[in-house]
């Protein structure tokens, strides 16, 4: 992920940014969105059918969801809490940090690595700011940019196990998912819902050439 956001596809991305007076400071780390609930593991596709989940308000994320046969929710974060518990929503997707952060756990039993989206976070300031600044100062941002960036990856990734770790020791179901699942996952996503991203054009005009670069860079 961070090959190409470091490379050709952030570059894409960071021109779009400068078109809406924005600059990109740093790629961060947030990790793999995987599924809670209260009602069943998931160990296959199917299980996922008929669930009632909070998830991104992305119209591509949505077009995903709806493909697997969950009903997709937007619920703000700082409610999911309370209407996970009231079963307004069964569950919702996140990495291990942010599940505990959220106090998750106490409401979804059931925690299955879907890991059907690897989440990258941005910062961003203010491109007129930014070239605003002297150049001694502008140089000593980007340099205290790029070691925050450098730090948030790795920091996210000890977060990230620890959390689990927590996770695990308040007694939630956690399991993998076999390969030869996940597998089916990326069908649909390539086979039911980029074919509806692309001709939509949900990601702007670029659509197909920016989802045929992430293609080519898993072969």
């Amino acid at each position: 992920m961070f090959k190409l956001l470091d490379g050709a596809l952030g570059k894409e991305i960071n021109s779009k940014l400068a078109e809406s007076n924005f600059i990109n400071i740093g790629w961060y780390r947030n990790g793999f969105r995987s599924v809670t609930n209260n009602k069943r593991p998931i160990h296959k596709l199917e299980d996922l059918k008929g669930l009632k989940l909070r998830v991104l308000p992305s119209p591509n994320v949505m077009a995903f969801f709806k493909a697997v046969g969950v009903i997709p929710v937007h619920i703000d974060w700082a409610e999911l809490f309370e209407a996970m518990r009231k079963g307004v929503v069964d569950g919702q997707e996140n990495p291990p940090f942010f599940v505990y952060q959220g106090k998750v756990y106490e409401v979804n039993p059931y925690y299955s690595f879907t890991n059907h989206m690897n989440e990258p976070g941005i910062a961003v300031m203010s491109k007129k700011f930014h070239e605003g600044l002297p150049a001694d100062l502008r140089k000593m941002v980007d340099g205290a940019a790029k070691k925050a960036e450098a730090w948030q990856r790795e920091k996210m990734l000890a977060d990230n196990a620890e959390s689990l770790q927590f996770l695990k020791d308040k007694g939630m179901k956690i399991n993998e998912i076999p390969e030869s699942e996940l597998q089916r996952f990326r069908e649909v996503a390539q086979k039911e819902v980029f074919p509806t991203v692309i001709k939509e054009k949900m990601c702007g005009p670029r659509t197909k050439e920016l989802i045929d670069m992430i293609l080519a860079a898993q072969k």
